[in-house]
């Protein structure tokens, strides 16, 4: 079956090979945004050896992402394309589709009531404030990612769901492996899915009674819906609840601490000028996103974009980092400005399967800048001009592996 139905001829290109060379972490890599300007509907390969559409305009993204067939329950399935192994291996809203997508994520959301999302907002504030104070008194030079970002996010989940922090460390690890990328030569994940699965299904039997947490809440609403929601989707949700809960925050945390500090006069504005606070965050979403591309999905029909339909059958990536870098919906894109006009940028995605957790991310954002403008508005880069590493190139996590500040 042909991949599109129908392309200009600027559509056509041989197969470009991801992951991409990023020699700065904290800007696209240069062949993403020569994808978009010049082929922003592209053949690549993977390196499991699986072909691809990638796309990357802003306009054909956000289509992709919001149409019904846009499938990533096909994408699970045995014999789909392989990228990343966490999504054959885990029933949970990265490999689900409506209407069990839909019942999935509605046991989220209503189990994250008003009132438990209230708490977790003063947890979150409390927990900055400790985490800040905490690297400030042990003196410079701190590393932001270890003494900041990775206590703050382990510990507003942990109090989240009502579980040890040590437990959730565990865990997260666990599930950076089974997003590795399929064909870089990491551990196999098929052991490492059933240690993880194994783990869960004990907190999830140590929760079953009447507890106001989060995971609580969860298991009682799965067993008094038991005909929507499966324990597999469950324990699905709860990983995808605890990996990416965990590992996103910390991205973004770390990546918009440094671009502030890479940009010092947009940091002193900030803590000049706090009501900017809102608007940063938006701006540091827009500009640094945790992933260079999305999850696989594959068409159920025939989706039109705006210069060419793709068939159905097509495996397709959507990146949201190009899209958000998009010059003709984002003046300047490539430049980062905390008082620029961030409205429509995709980085909780779009449609059915966008970020149910975009309000927690948000609020640690927030919560973590407003104390570092009070607590530390002469915090610095050690060395600016210091490359910054990934924890892992095999990762489809683009994770800082450290954040080293003065002040």
């Amino acid at each position: 079956m042909s991949i599109v139905e129908s392309a200009p001829e600027r559509d056509v290109s041989p197969f470009a090979r991801f992951p991409f060379p990023r020699p700065d972490v904290l800007q696209q890599s240069p062949e993403l945004a020569r994808l978009r300007r010049e082929c922003p509907v592209a053949h690549v390969e993977v390196p499991s050896g699986a072909r691809m559409v990638l796309l990357t305009e802003y306009e054909d993204v956000q289509t992709l992402l919001g149409s019904s067939s846009a499938s990533l329950a096909a994408a699970a399935r045995p014999g789909a394309p392989s990228f990343i192994p966490f999504t054959a291996l885990c029933e949970g809203l990265l490999s689900l589709d409506a209407p069990q997508h839909t019942a999935a994520r509605r046991m989220l959301t209503q189990c994250l009531t008003p009132a438990v999302a209230a708490d977790q907002q003063r947890r979150i504030e409390q927990l900055a404030r400790h985490a800040v104070a905490g690297m400030l008194a042990a003196g410079p030079p701190a590393d932001f990612v270890a003494t900041v970002a990775d206590p703050l996010s382990v510990g507003s989940m942990a109090a989240l769901l009502d579980v040890d922090p040590d437990q959730l460390d565990d865990l997260r690890r666990r599930f950076g492996t089974l997003i590795a990328i399929d064909g870089t030569g990491a551990d196999d994940p098929v052991p490492v899915w059933r240690g993880l699965e194994a783990a869960v299904l004990d907190l999830v039997g140590s929760h079953s009674g009447e507890g106001n947490d989060l995971l609580s809440a969860m298991v009682r609403h799965q067993h008094e819906h038991a005909a929507e929601v499966t324990p597999a989707q469950l324990v699905g949700v709860l990983v995808t609840l605890i990996g990416a809960g965990i590992g996103t925050p910390i991205i973004e945390l770390a990546h918009g601490v440094a671009v502030l500090l890479r940009h010092p006069e947009q940091w002193q504005d900030l803590c000049a000028h706090p009501r900017l606070v809102r608007n940063a965050v938006e701006e540091i979403l827009r500009f640094c996103t945790p992933v260079e591309v999305d999850h696989v999905r594959v068409l159920t029909g025939a989706v039109e974009l705006a210069s060419t339909t793709l068939a159905e059958g097509t495996a397709v990536l959507t990146s949201i980092a190009a899209a958000n870098r998009d010059e003709g919906r984002f003046p300047d894109p490539d430049r980062f400005d905390i008082r620029r006009q961030t409205l429509g940028h995709l980085a909780f995605g779009r449609g059915p399967h966008a970020c149910a957790g975009s309000a927690v991310a948000r609020n640690q954002l927030r919560a973590v800048l407003q104390t570092l403008c009070e607590q530390a508005p002469t915090l610095r880069l050690v060395d600016p001009d210091e490359p910054l590493t990934l924890h892992s190139r095999r990762s489809h996590s683009l994770s800082l592996a450290e954040l080293r500040l003065a002040w």
